[in-house]
């Protein structure tokens, strides 16, 4: 499997699409929580949630998991970029 093949862009919501793209990441890396977090310095909480969807992570953050797990930084940052843009439509049509 190639670096870019783990971006997940098949649904249309960027929001899920990062989530599930983090997560096939870390799985692909063979990493536990536990040693994400030793390497990012996020705790394993926060980045439970990032993984899962239930808080949306900061720019950093992504960076950090996704250059650890030996993702495309580039690409993954695009995919946040477009969920923080949705993320901000939602909020102002709200």
């Amino acid at each position: 499997m190639t670096e870019s093949s783990v971006i997940v862009t098949h649904r249309t919501d960027e929001l899920d699409d990062l989530a599930r793209t983090l997560r096939l990441l870390k799985g692909q890396a063979g990493l536990s929580l536990n040693q994400l977090s030793r390497r990012s310095w996020y705790s394993r909480s926060a980045i439970d949630r990032y993984l899962n969807g239930k808080v949306f992570p900061p720019r950093q953050a992504v960076a950090s998991i996704t250059e650890i797990c030996g993702g495309d930084t580039g690409a993954v940052i695009t995919l946040w970029e477009r969920a923080c843009l949705l993320r901000a439509e939602r909020r102002a049509s709200a």
